[in-house]
């Protein structure tokens, strides 16, 4: 009962506030069950980041392509999607190993983040040739033998660069410290 008077009482000063009062309400945040209104842009002090920019070694420059391979915000984990690439940037012609090879990306994505490939909670799959999802399938579980993240695969005509029939996109969430 005293939940739902505090709940209408809220609910009655949103409908009954000024403009300003609204916009002040709607930038409060639930944190522990606490109303705790949020910084306003105004106030003084340092600016935190949201997100972070995490570098990976062993991946392909990034940014001359205008992305970041692996970008944190919170305690969450951003994947940009990964595609196979073997030595020196150059694509396999073989699915299996480009399989691999994408998986290890999202493997040292999340690594450079300070997880591990059990932080994955979802990923999506794009592959040029569905009836090759199988073999996917199968190498996957190689990297995450149980605990399976939530995935979509998704078929698509085509992917950048040249030559992949594979990629993927994944978040990680971290645990909290």
């Amino acid at each position: 009962m005293r939940r739902i008077a505090a709940s209408t009482a809220a609910h009655h000063a949103i409908l009954h506030a000024t403009p300003h009062d609204r916009a002040r309400i709607a930038k409060t945040a639930a944190v522990d069950g606490r109303s705790v209104p949020s910084r306003s842009t105004h106030e003084k002090g340092p600016r935190v980041p949201a997100k972070r920019i995490v570098p990976v070694d062993g991946l392909i420059d990034a940014s001359q392509y205008g992305f970041s391979h692996c970008v944190v915000s919170g305690n969450q984990v951003f994947i940009a999607g990964q595609c196979g690439h073997g030595e020196g940037g150059a694509i396999p012609s073989d699915f299996a190993e480009q399989c691999r090879l994408t998986l290890d990306a999202v493997r040292l994505a999340v690594e450079a983040a300070g997880g591990t490939l059990d932080d994955v909670v979802t990923m999506t799959v794009f592959v040029t040739d569905l009836a090759q999802y199988p073999v996917f399938s199968a190498i996957r579980k190689e990297f995450f033998p149980d605990r399976f993240p939530a995935s979509a695969a998704v078929g698509v005509a085509g992917l950048v660069p040249p030559g992949a029939m594979i990629e993927i996109q994944a978040t990680a969430v971290l645990e909290e410290t």
